[in-house]
């Protein structure tokens, strides 16, 4: 049977190898930036790919074919206006995405989406709720394109039954905890702070929270799957 994850550019797939998941960010490779996230121990009914990818798109202003570009592009957005001005909002807002989605099956016609994006320091949610925001609208409609083409005259339809949105971030300052020290050992972990992702109360809902997961460095940082969704976030340099 035909998956939902076929109707995307192959580009866009991200490899699950030995159930490990490597989120990377390719544009920004200083120190200062949260570069990688390892996840491991990820349920084998779970696929994963990117929106955050770029292609290299030609794109001229005319049909003399003057002033022609090399302009960086989303691979999803080829239809959407490559040139929003810095200062135009609205239209700058279009073309972000996250860096990484997370689909599983439930069952045969119920999925799970888990939409992840890093940040750097202490970022505020105007720097994530468009790229979350987006990248949810985005399989809302590859899962429209699915049940509309691929399940066409079926009586059951593929269903997004849980959204959830998970934040990583480099937050050097933070104080944390080592279990394989003595000292830190019966020390209890805080509790990672839940919030409600979108301000516009006519986009979203009690169900549709973030999950903010600091980490201290910017590579090498590995994470459970089980630990990101019950919040008891056990972290090592070593899987």
């Amino acid at each position: 049977m035909i998956k939902i994850e076929q109707l995307l550019n192959p580009v866009l797939k991200i490899e699950i190898i030995n159930k490990q998941l490597k989120i990377v960010e390719e544009r920004n490779k200083t120190n200062d930036t949260l570069r990688e996230v390892i996840i491991t121990e990820i349920p084998d009914n779970m696929v994963a790919f990117t929106t955050d990818k770029e292609i290299t798109d030609f794109y001229c202003k005319n049909k003399e074919k003057e002033n022609c570009l090399y302009i960086p592009q989303k691979a999803r957005n080829q239809f959407l206006n490559p040139l929003s001005k810095e200062d135009d909002m609205l239209l700058k807002k279009i073309n972000k995405t996250c860096d990484a989605i997370l689909l599983q099956y439930k069952n045969e016609h119920e999925i799970a989406c888990f939409l992840i994006e890093m940040k750097s320091d202490k970022p505020s949610a105007s720097d994530y709720e468009a790229q979350l925001l987006n990248s949810k609208l985005f399989v809302e409609y590859l899962v429209l394109l699915f049940n509309q083409h691929v399940l066409k005259g079926q009586s059951k339809k593929i269903e997004i039954i849980d959204t959830q949105h998970i934040l990583f971030y480099l937050d050097t300052n933070r104080k944390f905890l080592d279990k394989n020290k003595e000292k830190d050992k019966d020390k209890p972990r805080p509790l990672l702070l839940q919030e409600k992702i979108f301000r516009n109360d006519m986009i979203t809902s009690e169900k549709e929270k973030i999950q903010r997961i600091p980490f201290e460095k910017s590579i090498y940082n590995y994470i459970k799957w089980e630990d990101i969704l019950t919040g008891n976030i056990q972290y090592s340099e070593s899987k």
